[in-house]
């Protein structure tokens, strides 16, 4: 999978230095197209006041202005980078253009902005929160995992080059991996190696993770695969100790979810590792 467009989605609730400085290496590692897009609560949202009862006129007033200043400081940090990188500021960039960037600001909460325009991307990068795990950035995360279709990656609250050295595969049979796979095969042809780890919990039914080490062998991806059994901790800590163990720089997985209605509620390894990771990651649903 070629990665040409990414978006980066802004708004009050998310870093955007976790989030434009990733998206911008990101853009010049792939040669690809970035579309930061700052998205601003109408003023009727509840996730805007997420905090209080009601919509006092002092405290519309105030987040209105919180989300005017934290829009201007984001594009100040765009230009900055953008003057920084290989990359050309395009309003209106084409397929055939030089890759470059462009700036918008829409007003629409972020959980439609994503969902409405997320799946005409090949990359979402979210940023890491600013205010822990506020509803707000919650609905930003489950729009861009579960209603796009699209890989999600989540940075370092640091951005950093996440290219070459290791990157580790989660692996638990499902289709949900096997599309984390796909969706990361560039990190691992810029990896130096790929570790396939897998928890043999017996859940799924899939492949075994020596199948998708041949998978990543016929793609001329050097990886080891790494199978244990399940102990007493959470299947996400295991993931993360092992990321640690093996010196990861990334950590590509499949996202699940208990909720079919509308995703709200984040399976348990999903949400260990959105919690705890402090590594970047990909995941795909």
């Amino acid at each position: 999978m070629a990665i040409n467009r990414l978006l980066v989605p802004l708004s009050i609730g998310v870093d955007f230095q976790s989030a434009l400085g990733s998206g911008f290496r990101f853009a010049e590692q792939f040669n690809a197209h970035l579309d930061a897009t700052f998205f601003k609560f109408p003023l009727d949202n509840a996730l805007a006041f997420d905090d209080v009862e009601g919509f006092p006129l002092d405290l519309i007033n105030q987040r209105t202005e919180e989300q005017e200043e934290l829009a201007a400081e984001a594009r100040q940090y765009f230009d900055a980078e953008l003057g920084q990188r290989n990359l050309d500021y395009l309003e209106t960039p084409t397929p055939t253009a030089k890759p470059g960037a462009a700036w918008r600001v829409v007003d629409e909460a972020p959980y439609w902005g994503v969902t409405h325009g997320g799946a005409s991307y090949d990359l979402i990068v979210v940023g890491r929160s600013r205010q822990g795990s506020s509803p707000a950035y919650r609905d930003l995360i489950e729009a861009a995992l579960f209603q796009t279709g699209r890989p999600v990656l989540v940075p370092s609250a640091t951005p950093s080059e996440i290219t070459g050295g290791v990157v580790l595969a989660a692996w638990n049979r499902s289709a949900e991996s096997a599309r984390a796979i796909s969706a990361g095969m560039p990190f691992f042809e810029a990896a130096d190696r790929v570790v396939v780890f897998s928890v043999a919990t017996g859940a799924k039914q899939g492949p075994p993770a020596s199948e998708i080490g041949t998978y990543l062998d016929f793609h001329a991806v050097k990886n080891e695969v790494v199978e244990i059994p399940p102990d007493h901790r959470p299947v996400g800590e295991i993931i993360l100790s092992e990321a640690k163990e093996k010196g990861a720089g990334l950590i590509v997985m499949g996202a699940y979810s208990h909720s079919r209605l509308r995703e709200l509620l984040l399976g348990g390894v999903t949400e260990y590792i959105l919690q705890n990771s402090s590594l970047p990651f990909l995941m795909v649903r």
